[in-house]
């Protein structure tokens, strides 16, 4: 919860890989480098639609602008 605001549930959901590639790493298990760039992917649109929700509920933006960043390939 923001601001006494649930999350919308897709926020939830586009966290959920990158959460189990961080906690495979930080475990020991590893991961590879196709569901590492994922995940960044997945984190860096999560950070985007967190600041569009903190935005509207607040009045504010809570992260700033994801510019400049090049994807996996």
């Amino acid at each position: 919860m923001i601001f006494s605001k649930k999350l919308p549930n897709d926020l939830n959901v586009l966290i959920k890989h990158a959460e189990d590639v961080r906690d495979g790493i930080m475990h020991g298990r590893g991961a590879d480098y196709k569901s590492m760039c994922k995940a960044t992917v997945d984190i860096l649109k999560y950070s985007d639609e967190l600041n569009k929700f903190v935005k509207q509920v607040a009045g504010f933006s809570a992260i700033w602008r994801n510019e400049g960043i090049q994807g996996c390939r």
